[in-house]
């Protein structure tokens, strides 16, 4: 599986956002199972058939499914300083009927960046940790790319997970040669997958 670049030309550009907080484990619904800092998550709360990656030097781990792969470092032009991109193994662009479908590459990458904020935010991840969820959308010559990013601040670092959907625009294909892939199944996955993350201090 390659890492797709993104090209240079930009079109429309959709931001929006919103917040989530991480409550303690037995307080969390399903919206927000985020791990809360200081917290590692245990190989039996993964999804079955999933592994964990970790990241002492950051601090933080996350799993991933077994039949995805990882690259270190991170594809950088989806999020700056990314410490590792998970892709799928296989093809992609086929659902599970076999029919080719409108979707190009799908990845999560992982971020951690140095943070003005951490002295803040450190004291206030005690008892729980924000999270902001950004939602961008971007389309150039056939293409379009969506990208969602959960972020915190915690630990002397800034956290991000993002979720990148690279697909076609269904015009540009012959009629009837592909179906329009399924978008909800990756946004749920993708929950899943930060559902996962656990933080805590780095080891530098």
């Amino acid at each position: 599986m390659r890492l797709v670049r993104r090209g240079v030309i930009k079109a429309v550009v959709l931001l929006v956002s919103g917040i989530l907080t991480c409550a303690p484990p037995a307080q969390a619904g399903p919206a927000a199972a985020l791990a809360c800092a200081g917290s590692h998550a245990p190989e039996a709360q993964l999804p079955r058939g999933w592994r964990i990656y970790s990241s002492p030097e950051t601090g933080f781990s996350i799993g991933y499914p077994a039949g995805w792969v990882l690259i270190e470092p991170g594809d950088d032009l989806v999020l700056p300083d990314a410490v590792v991109t998970f892709m799928p193994a296989g093809d992609c662009t086929v659902d599970v009927s076999g029919m080719g479908t409108n979707l190009i590459d799908v990845s999560v990458s992982v971020a951690v960046r140095k943070s003005p904020w951490a002295a803040r935010s450190d004291a206030d991840s005690q008892s729980a940790m924000v999270f902001t969820r950004t939602r961008f959308c971007e389309g150039a010559a056939g293409n379009r790319y969506e990208t969602i990013v959960y972020s915190a601040v915690v630990h002397g670092g800034s956290y991000s997970v993002a979720l990148f959907i690279h697909s076609g625009n269904p015009g540009c294909y012959t009629p009837g040669s592909i179906v329009l892939f399924d978008r909800a199944p990756l946004l749920e996955f993708f929950d899943r997958m930060v559902g996962t993350l656990s933080i805590w201090p780095p080891a530098m």
